[in-house]
């Protein structure tokens, strides 16, 4: 659809949205934003709600109905404030002079960036260690992150404690030394039981928020993931991946172009969630992670067990994950 002038985002509500709440829907359109960044937008003006052609006053407690039309204007200039310690508790697998390795837990922002100025991983890093990591904020809200995961993806976070090991750590996933495992849960019934999907991923020319797989070298980024067939059950399939590279969004691409979305995933997969999902995040877990050590140069794996809204929803389907 044609975004009005003056807005960047525009939605039309659909029959399985309607009767929800407009800052719940917001959330839902826009899932890497905070909550408390969407409620201030609506607040400030950001967005307008239109109904049978007529604008209404957009509150957060409105219910939006089908057929309704919700435009956004995002700030052209987010007002970042200064890095703030916070006192986050953090799931910790491993701790040395070197490094720091987390277990993430879903919902989580790595980073802060726009909508996400506090509650992130830096934040807590900042907040548990101070002196640590203000001295390597080099201005990026970067400080001792090698890699990220998207928000509502859980588990191991290898995080560097100085700037040497940074730079080693950022080397070592570029050149491919690093083993990366996660689980997923996938809709449908995968029938292969192992596999290797290969293609390049770009950022879709429809929707800026979403990657997509191409032909077109040019347009994105080679992306290898190798799954293996875990356990299937009740219309569901456990997966255990390995990912050879790191491309945004890699395996909710992927396994989606397939056909068997990740459950949960309201960008990859559907819009509607069954009752046995959770609505609050994608079932997909950094499971295990093994990398060169960049102080002692020992090979060294991290294993995050998984979380309990993980299990849920495994359990919901009948499906039980064996390690």
């Amino acid at each position: 659809m044609e975004v009005p002038e003056g807005y960047t985002h525009s939605w039309v509500v659909d029959e399985f949205n309607e009767c929800q709440r407009l800052d719940r829907y917001i959330s839902q359109q826009l899932p890497e934003y905070s909550r408390t960044f969407l409620q201030k937008s609506l607040k400030d003006g950001a967005f307008e709600l239109v109904r049978s052609g007529a604008k209404i006053n957009a509150r957060m407690s409105e219910n939006v109905i089908e057929g309704d039309f919700v435009h956004y204007k995002m700030p052209e200039e987010a007002d970042e404030s200064t890095l703030l310690p916070e006192d986050i508790e953090l799931d910790i697998i491993y701790e040395d002079d070197d490094i720091l390795v987390v277990n993430k837990p879903a919902g989580m922002v790595v980073h802060p960036g726009a909508g996400n100025y506090t509650g992130t991983l830096v934040n807590a890093l900042l907040g548990r260690d101070l002196d640590t990591f203000s001295a390597m904020d080099d201005g990026s809200s970067r400080p001792g992150i090698v890699h990220r995961l998207d928000k509502e993806t859980s588990g191991v976070i290898i995080v560097a404690k100085s700037a040497k090991n940074l730079d080693k750590l950022s080397r070592s996933f570029a050149r491919r030394d690093v083993e990366k495992y996660y689980v997923a849960l996938c809709r449908g019934t995968i029938r292969v039981g192992r596999d290797t999907i290969t293609s390049h991923i770009g950022r879709s020319r429809s929707n800026r928020q979403k990657m997509e797989n191409t032909n077109d070298s040019n347009r994105g980024k080679e992306a290898i993931s190798h799954y293996k067939v875990l356990a299937d059950n009740n219309g569901a399939t456990l997966v255990k991946l390995k990912i050879d590279t790191g491309r945004t969004h890699q395996i909710r691409v992927h396994m989606s172009g397939i056909n068997h979305p990740v459950v949960g995933d309201k960008l990859y997969g559907v819009r509607r969630l069954d009752e046995k999902e959770s609505p609050d995040r994608h079932i997909l877990h950094a499971w295990r992670t093994r990398i060169i050590h960049p102080g002692t140069q020992e090979i060294m794996t991290f294993t995050a067990p998984l979380h309990d809204d993980f299990k849920s929803v495994c359990d919901k389907f009948g499906i039980e994950f064996d390690a």
